[in-house]
């Protein structure tokens, strides 16, 4: 996943894009934080432990500098005023139990001012704890639009299917 996650930067950092790489874990953040520096790019951090001037400070920053290329973020770091709306990829590195948490990580880059497309990505290694995670996020999700939108889902597991 790391040479992946190293040569989609490069990619973007010579498009131009603005990146948004939001993990659950502030750990992975910490790795993330670390392998981004040694590549040498601009990057700002946001997590739980981020004071609110500094959130309104980083998120300001992020979206007025085109210098800024990327944004470590944690999808637990909530709270009012993260509008990134000057980016153009978000990234979920590791997935959350609750899909809740990532959908309203990715919904960071969709707020009112957003005038560029946005493409969402998910590094996910197959026969991963991150696949189970993202299988698991689905099913829920699949299990909201049958009882809240009576939408007919798509069973993603046999092993629930009725009998």
């Amino acid at each position: 996943v790391r040479q992946v996650l190293a040569e989609l930067l490069r990619i973007w950092r010579l498009r131009k894009q603005k990146v948004l790489l939001f993990s659950y874990s502030t750990q992975m953040l910490d790795i993330l934080q670390d392998f981004v520096s040694r590549k040498g790019y601009s990057f700002l951090r946001l997590d739980g432990a981020t004071s609110c001037t500094n959130r309104t400070k980083r998120v300001h920053e992020f979206n007025t500098k085109s210098s800024v290329f990327l944004f470590l973020l944690s999808t637990k770091a909530g709270g009012l005023g993260i509008n990134l709306v000057s980016a153009t990829v978000v990234v979920i590195f590791d997935p959350n139990w609750n899909p809740s948490h990532d959908m309203q990580a990715q919904d960071r880059a969709y707020r009112i001012g957003q005038r560029k497309d946005v493409k969402v990505y998910r590094l996910i290694c197959s026969n991963s704890v991150e696949e189970v995670v993202y299988q698991r996020q689905l099913y829920k999700q699949g299990q909201e639009g049958l009882a809240l939108h009576r939408r007919d889902e798509t069973r993603y597991f046999e092993g629930i299917a009725p009998v």
